[in-house]
């Protein structure tokens, strides 16, 4: 499955993942390859994941996380609480980064 991890400032990892472990609000979501559809907000922790590299693991404070059958993407990190409070705000502000910071064909390769 395609990983997808994105903060305001950088995309922090992007590439495949034969497994996920991501820290939600209430509790722990293991994520493998034709995962159901869902979207969450994150805990802060550690989000873990395995590939042909090895595992690996990557902290983080909180943010939203979108799973679909072939992608699993997560926008992490940002410190507005009025926007960490309404996940579809969340989603949208970090979507509207995204497109100043990456053109449409990245964006599109990212899944968003």
């Amino acid at each position: 499955m395609q990983l997808v991890v994105v903060s305001p400032e950088a995309v922090i990892y992007a590439g495949e993942a034969w497994w996920v472990q991501i820290p939600l609000a209430d509790g722990m979501l293991g994520v493998w390859p034709g995962h159901a559809p869902l979207v969450a907000s994150l805990g802060p922790g550690e989000i873990a994941y395995e590939n042909e590299d090895g595992a690996t693991a990557i902290p983080i404070d909180g943010g939203t996380l979108r799973i679909d059958a072939e992608r699993c993407v997560l926008l992490v990190g940002g410190n507005d609480a009025d926007v960490l409070a309404d996940h579809d705000g969340l989603f949208e502000h970090a979507l509207e980064g995204l497109g100043e910071a990456f053109s449409d064909e990245e964006i599109e390769e990212f899944g968003l």
